[in-house]
């Protein structure tokens, strides 16, 4: 897979900053100075793109340069190369790889062998019987893989006895944990690695066992216990003049969410179940809970169940429901209902003792009839006046 790696701190590097100290010359006649940094450091990185992509091993041609710079692109390319950032070859320019401080381009020959590494491991021509004759097992550290993960240091994997060569048969692939897989393929000396011979019966685990099996080899499930692996790791050759001293192998890391891979029901190599709990042992009390001596301890006040309202006599216990007779006495005196009450001693108006109630005042006063709706009531009649002349 191709792709551009950038650093995070591209923007304050030395190259890309040098264009703000420059000063303005007389040639220097092109549109937007003041833009001069964005201007070059964005042409430079939309032609890494390119290189990238195209797996150019960082050149870039002239006419992706006039492409991306328009109708001033040559004065662009120059200003470029003045800050450092590529340098002028035949056909086109050459970036600056610098992939601590400004961008790194995977070279085509990295991509090819990435390619052909993914594709050998995915041929079951080879992978089967390589898989038949080591079994579960690192050729290298004894360690039983696991293939179920994708990361870690026991995850499952193949390794080429030829880096950067494709293999011609089985024979140039081993079973190998992705620890010392990645450590002997940073090695300038890989062939220093000792190989531990194919084991006379293979560890197939569950995994192993079903992967065979859709491929149409029966092998046994293995139930003797799971090889430790050699206790000093891989047999290395001493270092030579200018090797970098290797890591030492680190520890079997364990990853939650994971099911059993082998038939002793252990959690696979780097995958465990995660803990629970216990809820009643979980909660410890802090020292500081303890009341020190001379002072008085507080006073605890027990909480009402939720749902429950507290009593006022302090008690926390739930409210008893009233009955079918007490709803019916609510607001009736606790005396004898046939006892007189006293005046006034009812809400006035309310009638439960028969008394405080206003005396209704007769009226003549009648109720009208309201009249219809769309129909209006003709005006009263005027008072006519009287004929005192008889």
């Amino acid at each position: 897979m191709t792709w551009l790696k950038s650093s995070d701190t591209s923007g304050m590097n030395p190259r890309v900053l040098a264009p703000l100290a420059w000063q303005r010359g007389p040639d220097d006649d092109v549109d937007g100075w003041d833009l001069r940094l964005p201007a070059i450091a964005g042409l430079a990185w939309l032609c890494a793109t390119y290189s990238a992509a195209q797996e150019t091993d960082y050149v870039v041609p002239d006419a992706t340069v006039a492409l991306y710079g328009g109708p001033q692109w040559q004065r662009l390319a120059q200003w470029v190369e003045r800050a450092g950032i590529w340098t002028r070859v035949d056909g086109g320019w050459l970036l600056a790889d610098d992939s601590e401080h400004l961008f790194h381009i995977r070279l085509k020959a990295e991509v090819a062998w990435e390619r052909q590494r993914k594709n050998d491991n995915g041929n079951p021509a080879l992978t089967i019987p390589v898989r038949m004759r080591d079994g579960d097992g690192c050729r290298y550290c004894g360690r039983v893989v696991n293939w179920d993960a994708r990361k870690g240091g026991l995850a499952g994997t193949y390794d080429h006895r030829n880096p950067g060569r494709g293999a011609q048969g089985p024979d140039d692939l081993v079973v190998a944990c992705n620890q010392c897989n990645g450590r002997r393929g940073k090695d300038p000396h890989p062939e220093r690695w000792h190989l531990l011979p194919a084991p006379a019966k293979p560890y197939y685990g569950e995994l192993s066992v079903e992967h065979l099996a859709k491929h149409g080899y029966q092998v046994p499930l293995s139930t003797n216990p799971r090889p430790a692996g050699l206790p000093d790791g891989p047999r290395i050759d001493d270092p030579r003049p200018g090797d970098q001293p290797a890591p030492a192998l680190a520890p079997p890391t364990r990853r939650p969410g994971t099911r059993p891979d082998h038939a002793t029901g252990d959690p696979a190599p780097g995958r465990t179940t995660p803990t629970r709990r216990d809820p009643a042992t979980s909660r410890t009390p802090h020292p500081s809970a303890t009341p020190a001596e001379g002072h008085r301890a507080a006073t605890t006040r027990a909480t009402p169940t939720q749902g429950h309202r507290a009593q006022r006599d302090g008690t926390t216990g739930p409210t008893p429901r009233p009955t079918q007779d007490q709803h019916r006495a609510v607001g009736r005196s606790s005396a004898d209902p046939a006892e007189p009450k006293p005046p006034g001693s009812g809400k006035a108006g309310s009638g439960r003792d028969g008394s405080g109630a206003p005396t209704p005042t007769p009226t003549n006063r009648k109720r009208g009839r309201r009249g219809r709706r769309g129909r209006s009531s003709p005006p009263p009649t005027p008072p006519q006046p009287k004929d005192h002349h008889g």
